[in-house]
């Protein structure tokens, strides 16, 4: 048996816009996965970044409360 695709000729237009479609909707998908890690990346390097701020000033922070009499973490003494 003959598949109907190939007897009917407005089938197989059809089902040939479907399967682009479909493919058009796997790369938008593919897309928005690579946007996500992207956004993922960018929040990590920012992480990173306020930890190396925080890691240089923490000897500046510490000698400010120790000035006052305090203690680092807020606290007082």
């Amino acid at each position: 048996m003959e598949p109907l695709a190939l007897k009917d000729p407005e089938m197989a237009r059809l089902l040939a816009a479907v399967t682009e479609a479909n493919y058009e909707k796997f790369r938008a998908m593919v897309a928005v996965e690579e946007a996500e890690l992207r956004v993922m990346d960018a929040h990590l390097a920012v992480d990173d970044l306020v930890a190396r701020r925080r890691a240089a000033w923490a000897p500046i922070r510490e000698e400010l409360e120790r000035k006052r009499g305090g203690h680092p973490d807020g606290t007082a003494s």
